[in-house]
């Protein structure tokens, strides 16, 4: 049978499957990867257009200081909260304290959330705020799930948390999902409050 296709139409088709090809091997280089992946930056300023490419390091760098830079600057809700805005495109970010302290808040940021994980071990002085911190969980309207694993609380239960044990200890695991509002004011209140340490003290580390 005569083939009745017209030039156009084969080189309309073969640019269709040099398109999906270059669509496939661009997904596939932002496929999900929470240590080697690139940041597209794009900005507008004074009408000049620039785009950049940048490896994660050095994205989570750029953050840090820029966020360590803020925290004389803003209120300390204000502080904690942009640190969230500023890094979600980041795996994790620490409130940590000098060296000779071993108080920290960390929090998990790769999966579009913000997941609060505090692990309470001999070698950390965390273990005795313990019931502080559940006490503020409770009067921040969160009640504690058991036997479930970590990614089911955003999903089935978004104001649960769970309190497990693992190897070293154990751990408080909460999910404020996007909530930058109810996780700086929880964070604000355990520095404040728990560690009794200004947030001018803070040293954060973003990865």
């Amino acid at each position: 049978m005569k083939n009745t296709q017209s030039n156009f139409e084969i080189f309309a088709n073969k640019l269709i499957v040099i398109l999906i090809k270059i669509i496939y091997y661009f997904l596939k280089l932002f496929k999900k990867d929470y240590w080697n992946h690139h940041h597209l930056i794009v900005t507008i300023k004074d009408w000049k257009f620039s785009i950049s490419w940048i490896d994660h390091a050095s994205y989570a760098k750029e953050k840090e200081a820029h966020c360590n830079n803020l925290k004389t600057k803003l209120a300390p809700e204000d502080f904690v909260k942009e640190v969230f805005e500023e890094c979600k495109k980041c795996n994790f970010v620490v409130f940590g304290f000098e060296k000779k302290s071993k108080k920290y808040l960390q929090f998990w940021l790769g999966d579009n959330s913000i997941k609060f994980d505090y692990p309470m071990i001999k070698d950390n002085q965390l273990g005795k705020y313990k019931y502080q911190v559940l006490g503020l969980l409770a009067e921040s309207g969160f009640y504690r799930v058991n036997d479930l694993p970590e990614k089911v609380l955003n999903r089935k239960y978004p104001n649960g948390f769970i309190l497990d044990k693992f190897e070293d200890g154990d751990k408080i695991v909460v999910n404020f999902r996007r909530d930058y509002e109810q996780a700086s004011e929880f964070t604000v209140k355990i520095i404040q409050d728990f560690f009794k340490k200004d947030l001018s003290e803070v040293k954060l580390i973003v990865g």
